[in-house]
C-alpha cells in the first residue's frame, strides 16, 4: 500500500474530534480573490464524521470538467470490480482476418502499471504482439480483408456537448470498443539546422489522413495546425527553434475500427503475413443490431486488471478511457449514463444534483453540485474498494496531474484529488490529509472565470493549503 493511501485509510479509521478552524481562512482567501469576485466559486469541505466545515454554493450546479471522471471511474470500479479484464481477439472469418475489440483501452505502448512521467513504447506494441501470434499460428497470407470489429458496444464515437476543436485532437479522440493508441496519431517535430526543414515523425506510421507538413527550423518556435472535423487532410506549418525540445501533439482519428484494421494490416505485413484484400470496419449502430458471428480465434491479448486503467484514467485525466468506461459497464454510452444514474441514486445523490452527458468531462453540458461530489467521495471512502479507489487519484507534488502543483513540504503528498480544466473552468475534488492526522473530504469548483488556468489553480491550491494545516 502506497504512503498516500495508507495515510488516507488510517485517518478514515481514526477521525479527530475537533474541527480545524478553516472557515475564516477560506472565506478570507475567496474575499480577496479577483477570480471569486467575477467568477462563480463553489466549495464544500467535510470532516470524517460528515460535518460541514466550510460551504460556499455547495448546492448550486457547476460545470465539473474532468471531475466528471470521479463519477465514471467510481461507477466502473463498483460495478466491474478492480480485477476485471478485457480480451482482444484476432479471428478468422472465412477469408477475412478480424480484430475484435471488447473495451480494452490500452492497446498501445503505454507503460503499465502507471509509472510517473514514463515514456511510452511504440504505438503498435500490442498490435505487433497479436501479429506475431497470427504468424506463429501458421497464417502467412490473408486472402480476404483485414477488419476492425468494434460491435461489442454501440458505436457512439463522440459525446453530446463536445466541441469541433475537441474531436480533431487527442483530447476528444473517438470512443470505441477498439482503442489502438487511444485512437490517436502522435506527431513529433524535431528541430534540425536553422533554415532547414524540421523532422516530422508519426506513431503509428499508418496515417488515416493526408498530411501537408511544412515546418522549418528557425529562430522561434511557433507551430500551427489545421484539420477540420471529419475531413481527410491535415495542414501543419510554422517554425521550431534550433535546440528546442521536440514539439509533440496527438490527433484523433475518425473511425477507430478502421484505424485498428489499418494498424493490424501494417503490422501483419511487417511480420511476413501478406494481405491480398483491403481494410474495413464493422460497427453496431444500435442495441437491436444482430451480433457478429464469431470465427476461429488465432490470437488474443488480455488486459491488466481494470484498476490499472483507472489509475491511468484519473491520474493522467485520460478522456477517451473515462468515456469508454460507460460502455464497458453497460454496452453503450446511453445505457451507461442511465445505469450511472441508478448507481448515484442508490448512494443518495438525487437526480436534481447532476446532469451528465459523458464520462470524461469534455462535455460543456455536464453539471453537478459540490454536495453531490462530496456524497460520492464519502461513499467511495467507505466502500470495499476504498484503498484501490484512493490509489487512482493524483497526489499533490507527487504524480499525475498534480505532480507539479502543491510541491512544498507543507502540502506535498497530502492532497489526493482529481483535477479538472476547461476554458474558464477549473476543479479539484478529493481528500486532504491534515498534519494533525485528520482526513477531510473537499470539492472546489471555479466556473466562469476570466483568469487563465494557472491563476485558477493558484487559488485552488491556496485553499488546499488551508485544509492540510
Amino acid at each position: 500500500m502506497k504512503l498516500a493511501t495508507a495515510l488516507f485509510v488510517a485517518a478514515a479509521l481514526h477521525p479527530a474530534n475537533a474541527a480545524a478552524p478553516i472557515s475564516q481562512r477560506c472565506a478570507r482567501i475567496l474575499a480577496q480573490s479577483p477570480i471569486a469576485k467575477t467568477g462563480f466559486v463553489g466549495m464544500l469541505v467535510e470532516d470524517g464524521g460528515g460535518r460541514r466545515l466550510f460551504a460556499v454554493n455547495a448546492d448550486r450546479a457547476f460545470v465539473p470538467a474532468s471531475n466528471t471522471k470521479l463519477f465514471s471511474t467510481a461507477f466502473a470500479l463498483e460495478r466491474l470490480g478492480p480485477d476485471h479484464r478485457f480480451e482482444t481477439r484476432v479471428e478468422q472469418r472465412g477469408d477475412d482476418l478480424v480484430l475484435v475489440g471488447t473495451g480494452d483501452a490500452n492497446l498501445s505502448g503505454r507503460v503499465m502499471p502507471y509509472v510517473v512521467n514514463s515514456e511510452p513504447g511504440p504505438a503498435l506494441t500490442v498490435i505487433d504482439e497479436l501479429a506475431v501470434q497470427v504468424a506463429d499460428h501458421g497464417i502467412h497470407e490473408v486472402a480476404g480483408d483485414v477488419i476492425g470489429d468494434d460491435t461489442a458496444f454501440v458505436y457512439e464515437p463522440y459525446g453530446k456537448g463536445w466541441t469541433a476543436e475537441d474531436v480533431v485532437t487527442g483530447d476528444g479522440a473517438p470512443v470505441s470498443a477498439l482503442m489502438v493508441h487511444d485512437n490517436t496519431i502522435s506527431v513529433r517535430i524535431t528541430p534540425t539546422v536553422d533554415g532547414t526543414p524540421a523532422t516530422v515523425a508519426f506513431d503509428p506510421p499508418t496515417l488515416p489522413f493526408e498530411v501537408n507538413a511544412k515546418v522549418t527550423t528557425g529562430t522561434a518556435s511557433e507551430v500551427h495546425q489545421r484539420r477540420l472535423p471529419y475531413t481527410n487532410h491535415w495542414d501543419l506549418w510554422g517554425t521550431i527553434k534550433a535546440g528546442d525540445p521536440p514539439f509533440n501533439e496527438k490527433l484523433g482519428v475518425d473511425d477507430p475500427a478502421l484505424f485498428a484494421a489499418q494498424a493490424l494490416k501494417y503490422s501483419l505485413e511487417q511480420h511476413g503475413v501478406a494481405v491480398r484484400g483491403s481494410i474495413r470496419a464493422i460497427h453496431r449502430e444500435n442495441d437491436s443490431d444482430a451480433p457478429q458471428q464469431a470465427g476461429q480465434t488465432v490470437a488474443t491479448h488480455e488486459s491488466l486488471p481494470l484498476i490499472e486503467d483507472l489509475r491511468v484514467t484519473n491520474k493522467t485525466s485520460q478522456n477517451a478511457h473515462a468515456d469508454l468506461l460507460l460502455s464497458d459497464v453497460a454496452g453503450s454510452r446511453r445505457s451507461g449514463l442511465q445505469q450511472l444514474g441508478a448507481f448515484l441514486g442508490g448512494i443518495g445523490i438525487h437526480a436534481d444534483q447532476y446532469c451528465f452527458y459523458d464520462g470524461s468531462g469534455i462535455s460543456r453540458l455536464n453539471l453537478v453540485t459540490p454536495a453531490a461530489v462530496i456524497t460520492l467521495l464519502t461513499y467511495m471512502a467507505h466502500s470495499a474498494h476504498a484503498a484501490d479507489w484512493i490509489s487512482t487519484l493524483p497526489v499533490s507534488g507527487v504524480d499525475g496531474s498534480l505532480s507539479d502543483r502543491m510541491t512544498r513540504p507543507r502540502v506535498k503528498g497530502r492532497i489526493m484529488a482529481k483535477t479538472g480544466t476547461l476554458m474558464h473552468t477549473s476543479a479539484l475534488s478529493g481528500y486532504a490529509q491534515t498534519r494533525s492526522g485528520r482526513r477531510l473530504t473537499f470539492c472546489i469548483f471555479v466556473n466562469n472565470a476570466f483568469a487563465d488556468a494557472e491563476a485558477r489553480h493558484e487559488l485552488i491550491d491556496k485553499l488546499c493549503a488551508v485544509l492540510v494545516d
